[in-house]
């Protein structure tokens, strides 16, 4: 591709995710970074196609085409690649069906529903020589960028244990989540991806070994049938003996608890997810630089922009934009242009799933397991009934 040549994509699923993806793609257009064309949407339910087509032809002036079917769509249109934000459980038969079309893959996280879902994919894209990107934007946010940056910089020394907790009652159901068949699991699950990128990623370490206990109290909510697990508790080991702690439930009424915490040798920082966190975040140091003791999240945002070089800036932050949808979105762009490999590709995103999944399957076994042996598909007891249902081999 030419520098200045678009990259024309079409988006399989409209829902509510794909709001966000498209908001995106019209930031990087407000900001001087207009390298996509959106040809075509796709969802089987046709308003909610025709709602994002909407959203779409009121920044860019131009209606895309709408599909129900995602193999016609591919077939009809002209693409360079799709945007696939989907139910896990379509996640490896849609890719896998791009990628062998010649089209490249942004797909919304996690990579697949299972890990052997999630290899099929990996097989293919290799074979097929295309570029796979997977949605993991929460790295991609100010406040993670710049926990990041303390800790690559041993500002608060070394990491010895981080802990998350995020503790609530859920009333409502969730439809296709609360079904372990579609969803693969509960939100242990599907945000523990985004936490196990996280904790990997900040502290540039990976997971060794991990013991979980996962529990379901809830059958039904609002009437309809839960299949999804509503309590967990993990002890992760990473290299160099640091410990993550994860405890979640979405059941449990009472005192609600949100935090993620990350203890190094001279300090902490609260290292909440997600831009609604961002001014909650503090750090705290114990050291001589006194400085930094009231620093509010904010200034340490610009801090480190300071400090960069104009070249990680621009990648970080494209022509300024902090949006963190629209940063992996143009991550993905300059991938398919360069030839590169995308930050968050399917390896980083397969390593990022076997996390939380070896909760599950420690859990299962009552013992801890070994990561390697939930990548290598050595333990799949948790998965097996997914991986049946979805005749996946």
């Amino acid at each position: 591709m030419e520098n200045s040549e678009k990259l024309d994509i079409g988006i399989i699923g409209c829902g509510g995710i794909t709001r966000r993806h498209i908001e995106g793609i019209n930031r990087l257009k407000i900001s001087g970074l207009d390298v996509f064309r959106i040809k075509a949407v796709c969802d089987r339910n046709r308003d909610n196609a025709r709602a994002r087509a909407m959203q779409i032809e009121n920044f860019t002036n131009e209606s895309p085409q709408i599909y129900g079917d995602f193999r016609k769509m591919i077939s009809d249109v002209s693409l360079d690649a799709v945007d696939i934000c989907l139910p896990h459980y379509l996640h490896h038969t849609v890719a896998i069906t791009c990628l062998q079309s010649g089209l490249h893959v942004f797909i919304e996280k996690p990579l697949a529903i299972t890990m052997r879902a999630a290899k099929r994919i990996m097989e293919t894209r290799q074979h097929c020589g295309r570029v796979l990107a997977v949605g993991e934007n929460y790295r991609m946010t100010p406040n993670m960028r710049t926990v990041w940056w303390i800790l690559h910089n041993h500002m608060i020394g070394s990491p010895r244990l981080i802990i998350w907790n995020d503790i609530s009652l859920r009333m409502k159901h969730s439809g296709w989540r609360d079904n372990k068949l579609e969803a693969g699991g509960s939100w242990l699950f599907d945000g523990g991806v985004h936490l196990a990128d996280l904790d990997r990623y900040q502290t540039g370490l990976e997971p060794i070994k991990v013991y979980g206990i996962t529990r379901k109290g809830a059958e039904r909510r609002e009437g309809k049938p839960v299949t999804v697990d509503d309590l967990a508790i993990a002890t992760i080991v990473f290299e160099r003996g640091v410990v993550s702690q994860w405890i979640w439930s979405d059941n449990l009424p009472g005192h609600n608890i949100l935090r993620r915490i990350i203890y190094c040798t001279k300090g902490s920082i609260t290292a909440s997810y997600g831009a609604e966190n961002f001014f909650r975040d503090r750090l705290e140091k114990l050291s001589s630089n006194s400085s930094i003791l009231s620093q509010l999240k904010r200034d340490l945002v610009n801090m480190m922009k300071r400090n960069m070089d104009q070249t990680s800036l621009q990648r970080f932050f494209p022509n300024g934009v902090e949006d963190s949808f629209a940063i992996e979105l143009y991550d993905f762009y300059l991938a398919v242009r360069d030839g590169r490999k995308p930050e968050v590709d399917d390896v980083e995103a397969y390593n990022d799933m076997a996390v939380p999944l070896s909760i599950y399957e420690s859990s299962y076994l009552g013992e801890p397991v070994l990561i390697e042996k939930i990548k290598s598909l050595k333990i799949e007891n948790y998965q097996r009934e997914i991986n049946e249902s979805l005749s996946i081999t």
